[in-house]
């Protein structure tokens, strides 16, 4: 902000750099109309295009909040209980939660190693998901090995 009005300042400054002299000496008209002219070119060529600047990434930021709160597709990548207060309720809480933090998320995804049986049975029979994918080898999500459960719940 301070930059900007330095930088407003110097313009108006040197179109304004005129003297009494050198307004005595030119025709009034031709004076007023090339300060109207300078100040006009400064205005249209500074002032909309930084005002064009900020609305676009008013909008860009915008776009982005709204997709990342409203998306009908999200992604949960991680949830952790700590030891020794786990089998408590505690991780379904944070769970529903979440899922009332995206109300307009029509289908959740996540994954888990096959050898994580706590984690399946959390996933699928606490929160309800449904496994719909095992992953062998690294595929376009990028899941690298094999063992991984692909797990969807799809939100009424």
């Amino acid at each position: 902000k301070r930059a900007i009005t330095q930088y407003k300042n110097n313009i108006y400054g040197h179109i304004l750099d005129k003297n009494i002299a050198d307004f005595n000496k030119q025709n009034t008209s031709t004076y007023i109309s090339t300060l109207t002219n300078d100040v006009k070119k400064t205005e249209e060529d500074y002032m909309f295009s930084a005002f064009d600047l900020i609305t676009n990434i008013t909008l860009f930021i915008t776009t982005i909040v709204v997709m990342l709160l409203y998306s009908p597709h999200n992604e949960l990548h991680f949830i952790y209980v700590k030891y020794g207060i786990q089998a408590k309720g505690i991780g379904k809480m944070i769970w529903d939660e979440i899922e009332k933090l995206h109300p307009y998320t029509k289908v959740w995804e996540t994954c888990t190693p096959c050898f994580e049986k706590r984690n399946i049975h959390f996933y699928v029979n606490k929160c309800k998901f449904h496994i719909v994918e095992y992953a062998k080898e690294i595929n376009e999500e990028g899941f690298i090995g094999d063992g991984m459960f692909i797990s969807q719940k799809i939100m009424k």
